[in-house]
């Protein structure tokens, strides 16, 4: 039986009113790449997708889920763990940490100051263990202006907490000058230093099939980048 992976990447948003909205910053190219890589090595991947996203090119091994709307990503993760098993999730869409409690129906008059309050959002990483038990959960964690420490000390923390494998940790520092991640263990021990997406994807897929084996033969890349 074929396996089956889903990725998420890319941005969400959420409405301000009619025609505004509020929206994070996140290109979808790393989920793109190992979306690319999976399909290189036999699996089929869901590909949940924020708006504007990189996405990989077509291929028979891959279905994109579109999300328009941060309040569409519950449903849509719900819907598909009810859809069958996944050997694997990667949860690399920058799921806003606060949003406006609610939008105005109607696009509001220009020409005088607009007061937003934003409320945190839930922690979707934190359900994934509901909806998809069996999986090899793969987090991400993102930080600014933190030492080095610092980020794999709250990568850590987010992997024992929502009880991911592993967790791909990095700056956006790193992010806006090419690509960097540590990949960090539930113990906080940096598994491995990677530089660049593809490379970072290969790793990735490596690390996921060495503790999801799967019956088909890997064809994707194996030149490696650190070590498990």
């Amino acid at each position: 039986m074929t396996p089956r992976a889903l990725i998420t990447a890319g941005p969400t948003r959420a409405r301000l009113d009619a025609v505004r909205f509020v929206m994070n910053t996140s290109s979808g190219a790393l989920g793109a790449a190992i979306a690319a890589e999976g399909l290189a090595r036999g699996w089929l991947v869901d590909l949940v997708s924020g708006a504007g996203s990189v996405r990989p090119p077509a291929h028979a091994g891959l279905t994109i889920h579109p999300v328009s709307w941060l309040s569409d990503l519950e449903p849509m993760l719900q819907r598909l763990s009810e859809t069958g098993a996944f050997s694997a999730v990667f949860h690399a869409m920058a799921v806003m940490d606060f949003a406006p409690s609610e939008a105005r129906p109607e696009k509001r008059a220009s020409g005088a100051p607009w007061t937003i309050e934003l409320h945190p959002t839930p922690k979707m990483i934190d359900r994934f263990g509901v909806w998809f038990p069996n999986a090899c959960l793969v987090g991400f964690k993102l930080e600014s202006g933190i030492t080095e420490a610092e980020l794999v000390s709250r990568a850590a923390r987010l992997a024992r907490r929502c009880g991911a494998d592993i967790v791909v940790a990095n700056l956006l520092e790193w992010v806006e000058t090419g690509y960097r991640c540590l990949v960090v263990d539930r113990d906080g021990i940096v598994r491995a230093e990677v530089a660049g997406r593809e490379a970072t994807a290969a790793w990735l897929w490596r690390h996921v099939e060495v503790h999801r084996p799967v019956p088909v033969p890997a064809t994707g890349s194996h030149d490696m980048i650190g070590g498990n």
